[in-house]
This record gives structure tokens, sequence and C-alpha cells, in this order.
């Protein structure tokens, strides 16, 4: 199954041990019915598949993880059965099952010793089906069984000469924890061996919908076995042994074990260092960001006032544009006027020019009229002169004459005055 530290509680992240962690009373209890589980065993189902990435990124950090591998695997070899003499009979494998093998991280380092019959047991089929990164599905459909999370394993009595879990027994929920033992136990002819969260160190207990801390020699005393804790080459997990049948033959050396710790205390330390330089490296390099920030918001600032002095300069080129363009339409419209006006101007120049000469041809038909009344008035004039004379020798018609010669007079200054009307008139029209 998987560590106690989760993607939502960071790996070795130190917090007090809560209330809700005080165990209750365990007792068995049946899995589910109906192929439903608890949330805390659903999350995995549904999770799973992310912990292949999860555990490679955690290895890359956490040296604990490689202590791990190694001492189970060093643990093991040493009961593997060795290879025979020439001339000697093949021992059977040692039938090794892991119980929540999840990725399988172990399966995969434990699969290549020599004399080792692996198997791998996992109620998530999502995170099992993490074993497809590194192997065949023919080698997972032979060597790795799904099922529920407690109940009976599909395993018959004694099959196994070691059964071992790793950071898996936390993820089981308290009452079902003396139910997954008694399976342990049951398929175990050899010995079973837990490598489970230490009692020494705080428990994030809230990740993945529960996690639990156990109190294994208890739990195994209930079912009438005893449990032995063993030596840890690493601060997060403690080995626990159980013996079933026949006795194990190795434990870790503790010079080995030591040098794990060791190796485990300076390379965090190493990491704390390389963090606290990188801490200060990025706090110094936060300072810095934040000046050229401050500085940047101040080119910001300037350039937005100068953007905005552009922007208002744009608006008065814009308004002296629609300005000159007005003006433009406006000449426009004035040329328009003015054609129209020269236009107008140049019909009235022929209209007054074809005036002017009706008018000449009036005035002279006038002048040929006046001429002919002057010779009509010279006429006359002279009829009156020989009215004169006849008067002079008739005085009897001197009164018919002068009664003639009076209508004369004014038939003539009628018609100068009519001739003078005229050409005042044709004076008038001739005016600028």
């Amino acid at each position: 199954m998987l560590h106690e530290h989760s993607i939502e509680s960071p790996p070795m992240e130190t917090t007090a041990m809560p209330e809700a962690l005080v165990e209750p009373k365990p007792a068995s209890a049946p899995p589910a019915e109906n192929g439903q589980v608890e949330p805390n065993y659903q999350y995995w189902r549904e999770h799973g598949q992310v912990w292949v990435h999860e555990y490679n990124a955690r290895k890359k950090r956490l040296i604990l993880y490689h202590i791990q591998e190694l001492m189970l695997t060093e643990y093991v070899l040493a009961h593997a059965s060795p290879l025979p003499a020439p001339g000697q009979q093949v021992q059977p494998p040692l039938r090794v099952l892991e119980f929540g093998c999840g990725v399988g991280r172990h399966l995969r380092n434990l699969s290549q010793l020599p004399g080792v019959d692996i198997h791998g047991y996992d109620q998530s089929r999502a995170m099992a089906e993490g074993c497809l990164a590194w192997t065949g599905r023919e080698w997972f459909d032979e060597y790795v069984s799904l099922g529920n999370p407690t109940g009976p394993l599909p395993y018959p009595d004694g099959s196994f000469d070691l059964v071992y879990t790793s950071e898996v027994l936390l993820h089981s929920r308290p009452e079902h924890l003396d139910t997954i033992l008694s399976e342990l136990i049951r398929v175990c002819r050899g010995h079973i061996l837990h490598i489970e969260t230490s009692q020494h160190i705080p428990l994030c207990a809230t990740p993945h919908h529960g996690c639990w801390r156990h109190d294994l020699p208890s739990a195994y005393a209930r079912l009438g076995r005893d449990c032995e804790s063993l030596p840890s080459g690493y601060k997060a997990h403690e080995p626990f042994r159980v013996v079933i049948g026949q006795q194990p033959r190795f434990t870790w050396s503790p010079v080995v074990l030591a040098l794990y710790r060791r190796m485990e205390q300076d390379i965090d330390e190493g990491f704390a260092a390389d963090t606290a330089l990188h801490q200060e490296s990025a706090a110094k390099s936060a300072a810095a960001l934040a000046a050229a920030v401050e500085r940047l918001a101040a080119k910001d600032a300037e350039m937005s006032a100068r953007d905005l002095w552009l922007a208002t300069k744009d608006e008065h080129i814009v308004a002296r544009d629609q300005q000159l363009a007005a003006q433009a339409a406006m000449a426009g419209a004035v040329g328009e006027t003015v054609d129209l006006q020269r236009a107008a101007l140049a019909d009235l120049t022929v209209r007054f020019e074809e005036q002017r000469s009706a008018r000449d041809a009036e005035v002279a038909a006038l002048t040929q009229q006046g001429e002919r009344l002057a010779s009509q008035l010279q006429q006359a004039i002279q009829r009156a002169n020989t009215l004169e004379e006849i008067a002079a020798r008739d005085r009897g018609r001197v009164a018919a004459l002068e009664a003639a010669h009076a209508q004369a007079n004014a038939a003539a200054v009628a018609l100068l005055a009519q001739r003078q009307e005229f050409l005042h008139r044709v004076a008038a029209k001739l005016r600028p």
C-alpha cells in the first residue's frame, strides 16, 4: 500500500499526534458487502495509479525509501534458497508474499533474486497495475492477486515461507486489524515481517480518509502470538517479526543499521543545508525580483503616463483631422456654391447680353421713330410757318391757323415728352 505521508501531507512533516489517534479496542469485522469498501480503502482504488510517479519523485529526495528497499532485499536474500552445488538437488525456492504490494516497488527487486518465488496481493487494481511499468501482463497475472482489503486471502494454509508488509497496516482500520493479521498467520508457514510506522515519530492521521498507528505486539498478543520489535536502519519505520513455524536465520547487523542511520542523517542534514542555501538564495532572488518588479512598476507607470500623453495627443490629432476634414468638406461645399454661382453668373451674363441686344434693337427702333417724329415735327413747323404766312395774308384765317398751330405744338410737346421719357427709360436700363 502506501507511506503515511501523502500528497495532501508533505513527506516527513512533523505534527503533533492528535487525540483522534487514540486506538479503540480492536474487534474483528467482516468486509463490506457488494464490493463496497470504506473510504480509506476506496481512496487507493480511485487514485492508486498516481503513486508510481509519486514514489519515484519521493525517492529523489528521501533516502529512507532506498534504505527500506536495501534492508528488505537483504533480508529476503539472506533467507532465499541457496544455489545447489554441482550434483546436489535443487531446493524449493523461498515462497514470499507481500500483503499490500501496491505499485510493486519491492516486488521488482525481489523478483530478481535467485531462489525466491515472490507473490503480491493488493485490494486496489489501479495501484497494483503500477507493476506494469516494470513488468509484463503475463507476470502480473501470474504473481499478483487482487481482492478485498479484509477477509480471506486467496491462498491455502501455510503457502508462504515469508509474509511481509511495508507501510501498509497504517492504512488498515483498527477494527479490521485482527482479521488481517489472522489471515497473514494462516497463509504463513515460516515467519511474518512488518516494516511499519515507528512508534517514535508523529503520524498525520487525515490523508487518504484515515491513517492509524497500531500496537502490533499487543495485537498479536490478542491472537496468541509473540511479536518482536527489531532495530531499524532509518527513523520513519520499525521492523516487527512474528515467528509462525521455522525460525528466521537472519537479522540485520547492528553495524550495517548504524551505517544506514548515519547515511540517512548525513544526507538529510545535507539536504537541509542545501535547502537552507536554496531558501537563502531564493530569498535574495525574491528580493532582487521584488526590486526589479518595483522598477518595472515604476517604468510601467512612466510608460502609462507616456501612453496617456500620447493618447491625448492622438485625440488632439484626431480632433484636428476631424476639423480639417470638416473644413475640407466646407471648402468643397463652398466650391460647389461658387461653381453654382459662376454658372448662374454666366447664365445671367448671357441673359443680360440677350436683354441688352433686345434693348439696343428697341433703342434703334425708338431712334428711328424719333427721327420720323422729328421729321414730322419739321414738317409740322413748316406747315405752321406756311400757316403763319397764310395768317399774315389772311387774318381771317388766323384763328383757325393758331388753333391748328396750337394743336401741332401740343402734339410736338407730347411727342417730345414721350421721347424724353423713352430716353430716360433706356438710360435707366443701360446703367450698370
